[in-house]
């Protein structure tokens, strides 16, 4: 109840600041059709005056600026004017009239002080005399001078019109105070019947809220009534559904049995795919060996071949000083233990290269017959996580039914994680959007199986193709430029060849092919 009498209140409110001022509006609106009216009158006025009177004084307003006030206040033309006007103004509400040369200088006035005064500043004026535009307002005066006498609490318009020659020129400013205090009272008095039928209208409303208030008590007492029959409902349904809500406790209890026994079940499953996770990581450990174990292979052929030579020429400068000293015994005692010593680290140094060497070909595994795409699926897990570590993924084209190839597939394992990592890195560096790594295998007719392991990365410079494969180069700035020369020594190990294609549109492409095996005559075949 409270809550309808307060939007009532408001409401109410509302709609009487919108009739008050749709009532000032429509007052405002009064007005100014008032003031237009008047305006219009006192335009029709003027332009009679300019027609049969201002001819005859038009000169003598351009000469009145010459004239001392007090000699242009009794001049025979201000008798003249005042006369005509009274003729031109008979009848018509007009008090008072007032004229202006050019330049604002009163020619004459109803009020014979006012003669000689000077109103170039008067706004009114101004937008008469220099723009050519009537300009009227809404005034009242408790007195003001008209022909005859003063009189008292008027409200007028007071229109500047301008006074124009046959031809149309601007001469002066005509003034004009139109009484308009009936017709405002009218105005006034429309008002007020408004304000009376407004009181009316919301007498009528308030004695319609209090009906409406006692209405809504007695159904407000009606539904008291009917909130208490149903809270004692309320209570019985209450009751019910704390035996529904026991019974749901009861579910629940049975329902975390049977998670718990899921969770059990889940962790035996988890604890196998860790399982299967602990193998992947030792796969990858192996390829990691691997990789390790050819680097080394490299940097032992390449620290072979030269240091071989200088440790040789070293072992033969410090035997012949041995002999020289010894023949000359020159210092002798000094540097004979010395020069012992490095004769003996020199043939240390060999023994140590040839051992190295020894193990690395003792190293070396054997060669079986491969399927290519079961070598590249095996290795998928590996590839999968390494990309997903980098944000990256891997997509596998295999081709259908390829033959087998001697090889061994733990090498190949190795330059297919190499070339994969590889780009991984180069899109990480050019920060490719969707990052993704594919891998083709087909059948070439001239050269076995072909694979190639795509990017999206920054293309190669044609320098860097060049000498991409070379030992020691990199365009890495953490390189050591031994992953991709270890590819090729093993590629062209296996008989194959390793290359690579380039391009900003298309990404970048490494290649290889391993021959497909031949079979012996009367061997089964094993292709899929």
């Amino acid at each position: 109840m409270f809550k309808l009498i307060r939007l009532f209140l408001l409401t109410s409110l509302l709609s009487a600041l919108i009739i008050i001022a749709v009532i000032v509006h429509s007052r405002q609106s009064e007005i100014k059709r008032l003031i237009d009216y008047a305006e219009n009158q006192n335009v029709k006025l003027a332009q009679s005056f300019s027609n049969t009177i201002w001819p005859h004084f038009s000169a003598y307003a351009a000469l009145a600026s010459t004239f001392h006030v007090k000699e242009l206040q009794r001049r025979l033309e201000t008798s003249e004017i005042r006369d005509a006007l009274r003729v031109v103004t008979a009848n018509l509400p007009v008090i008072k009239v007032k004229i202006y040369n050019l330049e604002g200088l009163t020619v004459y006035s109803t009020d014979p002080t006012e003669i000689g005064e000077n109103q170039s500043d008067n706004a009114g004026f101004y937008s008469a005399a220099r723009m050519g535009v009537p300009a009227s307002k809404l005034t009242f005066r408790d007195t003001i001078s008209s022909f005859e006498k003063e009189v008292h609490d008027r409200d007028l318009v007071e229109s500047y019109l301008s006074l124009r020659s046959s031809s149309g020129v601007i001469e002066g400013v005509f003034e004009l105070y139109t009484d308009v205090t009936p017709l405002l009272g009218a105005i006034k008095r429309s008002t007020i019947n408004q304000v009376y039928g407004l009181v009316l209208i919301f007498g009528l409303l308030y004695g319609i809220l209090i009906f409406t208030v006692w209405r809504a008590d007695r159904k407000i007492k009606y539904q008291y009534q009917d909130i208490t029959e149903k809270n004692e409902a309320l209570q019985h349904e209450i009751y019910e559904r704390s035996q529904i809500e026991y019974a749901l406790k009861k579910a629940h209890d049975e329902l975390d049995q049977r998670v718990e026994e899921r969770t059990k079940e889940l962790t035996i499953e988890i604890a196998e795919r860790k399982h299967t996770e602990a193998e992947v990581r030792k796969h990858r450990t192996q390829l990691v060996k691997l990789g390790a174990v050819n680097i080394m292979g490299e940097l032992a052929t390449s620290l072979a071949h030269e240091l071989n030579q200088p440790l040789t020429v070293i072992s033969g400068c410090a035997q012949r000083c041995l002999s020289e000293l010894r023949s000359h015994q020159v210092l002798a005692d000094k540097f004979e233990d010395i020069v012992e010593q490095m004769a003996e680290q020199s043939y240390r140094a060999s023994e140590i290269i040839r051992r190295v060497r020894s193990f690395i070909k003792k190293g070396e595994q054997e060669k079986e017959a491969t399927d290519i795409n079961e070598t590249i699926q095996d290795l998928s897990g590996l590839l999968l996580s390494d990309a997903s570590d980098h944000g990256a993924d891997v997509a596998f084209e295999l081709a259908d039914y390829l033959p087998t190839v001697i090889a061994n597939p733990f090498q190949l394992q190795q330059v297919v994680l190499n070339l994969v990592h590889n780009g991984i890195e180069s899109m990480s560096e050019s920060k490719v959007t969707n990052p993704l790594i594919t891998i083709f295998t087909r059948v070439s007719e001239l050269e076995g199986i072909e694979v190639s392991v795509h990017n999206k990365g920054k293309a190669l410079e044609v320098t860097d193709m060049d000498k991409v494969f070379e030992s020691f180069y990199t365009t890495k700035a953490t390189g050591l430029g031994m992953g991709l020369a270890i590819c090729r020594s093993i590629i062209e190990d296996h008989g194959g060849r390793l290359w690579v294609n380039s391009s900003s549109e298309t990404g970048t492409s490494f290649l290889f092919t391993v021959p497909v095996r031949r079979r012996v005559k009367g061997e089964p075949s094993h292709d899929r």
